[in-house]
């Protein structure tokens, strides 16, 4: 799929990444990713499992 128009922007946030999770089948170790405001409103969350992001 081609963008047809793209809008970019350099933005001031926090990003935190911790290690989650309890080395089990039902629980597995990741990290995750979190984008907060500098108001400490989180707006964005990513889980990566095994170096990549499971979404891909």
């Amino acid at each position: 799929m081609k963008a047809k128009s793209m809008k970019a922007e350099i933005v001031k946030v926090i990003r935190t990444e911790t290690v989650e999770g309890k080395g089990t089948e039902e629980s597995p170790v990741c990290s995750v990713r979190r984008y907060w405001t500098l108001e400490g409103e989180l707006i964005s969350e990513q889980i990566l499992m095994g170096g990549k992001d499971p979404k891909e």
